[in-house]
């Protein structure tokens, strides 16, 4: 189970806290991998919150949360039908 981090919530953007322990002060959140060499499909993993010096979370483990039916082709799926629920934020 994952849960929005309301309290680090950035706009629309949260981590999401897995949910599996009740370690409240090093949570796991899911984290995508692989910066700054982004993979086209990195496997996403749980890892400590980490925040920069001012309190703001690292980009790479706040997510949105999209509501809703999915399309069932997204652009460049490929045909594989395949539905992303969510994105990482990225700073501009």
């Amino acid at each position: 189970m994952w849960v929005s981090d309301a309290a680090d919530a950035s706009g629309d953007y949260a981590p999401l806290i897995n949910g599996s322990d009740r370690d409240f002060s090093d949570p796991q959140v899911l984290t995508e991998p692989g910066w700054p060499t982004r993979r086209h499909r990195p496997q996403l993993i749980s890892y400590r919150l980490q925040k920069f010096a001012d309190g703001t979370v690292y980009d790479d483990q706040m997510w949105d949360n999209t509501v809703g039916v999915l399309p069932k082709r997204l652009p460049g799926a490929a045909g594989r039908g395949c539905g992303n629920a969510g994105s990482p934020a990225r700073r501009a």
